[in-house]
């Protein structure tokens, strides 16, 4: 819901190497979940793959608590 430039954000990062790791921080479970839908739908548009992103199921509130990423290499 602000105002930085995902598109431009999550292309540079991702030219990053090593790739650095993503952390979204202050939000309560329901926030968390719309806001990494938005990150994954942003990344999706601009052919962006996160590590670990191939073993990740939908999310949902059931699972949003729970480890939900594979941690960083």
């Amino acid at each position: 819901d602000g105002v930085l430039d995902y598109n431009a954000y999550l292309g540079a990062i991702s030219k990053l190497n090593p790739a650095p790791t993503m952390m979204i921080e202050h939000l309560n479970e329901s926030q968390l979940i719309k806001g990494l839908k938005f990150i994954y739908r942003k990344a999706e548009e601009n052919d962006i793959v996160f590590e670990g992103s191939q073993n990740r199921g939908e999310l949902s509130d059931e699972n949003a608590s729970q480890e939900y990423f594979a941690p960083h290499q």
